[in-house]
Parts: structure tokens; sequence; C-alpha cells
């Protein structure tokens, strides 16, 4: 896929999983160990829950955010899980 070796055909959809606190920032561990888990069999694409890109873009409550630095830093710890077992992850 593009620059991404994958070892098969099969990808994890998007889901909404509403695991985020008030400010959007996605819970750890329970995020990160949810993503990892999907990411066992090296290889495999995971495509994350939809995020908000902005305050202004959010309309529902617990669904992550992507525009501040907590919330960055917490999908850093994420994507280093799902990295770690030889996957990729596209938020």
């Amino acid at each position: 896929m593009g620059p991404h070796k994958l070892q098969h055909r099969v990808a994890m959809s998007p889901l909404s999983r509403f695991r985020a606190n008030a400010d959007h920032v996605p819970h750890i561990p329970l995020v990160q160990d949810y993503y990892t888990q999907r990411a066992s069999e090296p290889g495999t694409l995971l495509i994350t829950e939809g995020t908000f890109i902005s305050i202004e873009a959010g309309g529902y409550a617990n669904v992550p955010g992507i525009y501040s630095q907590a919330q960055i830093e917490s999908w850093k710890q994420v994507t280093k899980g799902v990295h770690e077992n030889g996957s990729k992850i596209f938020l």
C-alpha cells in the first residue's frame, strides 16, 4: 500500500470507541491496549476511529482529538505500541 508493506489484505476499519476524556485526550492505557492488541499480527493495517482535528470540528463527548499537545502525546503512545508489534496505524 504505497510505501507501506503489509503482510495481508485485511485491515481494521474505523470504529467509534468514545474512549477519551472531556478534553478529547485518548485514555492511556485503555486506548493503547485496544489498538496494540489488534496489531498483534505483524503487518496489520489499523485505521483509527474518527478523530477531531480541532475543537470546532467536535460534536460528541469522549471522542479523541489530535489538535492539542496532550492528545498528540497520547496518540504517540498508541502508535508506539502498534509499531512495536510490526503493524501500521493511520489516524
